[in-house]
């Protein structure tokens, strides 16, 4: 016989906590048990089937952290740009960018700048 699983909050603020049951057990988890088991989760679908799609799909709904925390490293080991973005849900997650990758995504971005940037000078130019 199979238990459904049950998810639930309780609380507010620092003593909120993330109840997990099944059957007639239950585990109550604190935010820092809440981040280990999305590392662990994160960690087993990994290697899962299928698998995490390479790409982005826009007619998929995403959850968006607006402004995000970042950091940039170079790790000459690794011959790559590290690159760190925070997730105000998920937390901190990093990505090596070899140098061909990283010049890639570089030159994506100044396309968006300058996409942003040509775009409010023509709201400039309407005052």
């Amino acid at each position: 016989m199979q238990h459904p699983m049950m998810l639930h909050t309780t609380g507010e603020g620092q003593s909120r906590k993330f109840h997990v049951s099944i059957g007639n057990d239950t585990m109550t988890l604190d935010g820092k048990g809440v981040d280990d088991l999305i590392e662990l989760l994160a960690y087993f679908r990994s290697s899962m089937l299928p698998r995490v799609p390479a790409e982005l799909n826009l007619g998929d709904r995403y959850h968006i952290t607006v402004d995000p925390c970042w950091y940039v490293e170079l790790n000459p080991l690794m011959k790559a740009t590290i690159v760190f973005l925070r997730h105000v849900g998920l937390g901190w997650t990093g990505f090596a960018l070899p140098e061909p990758d990283f010049n890639h995504w570089l030159s994506q971005l100044r396309v968006a700048v300058e996409e942003i940037e040509e775009g409010a000078m023509k709201e400039a130019r309407k005052w």
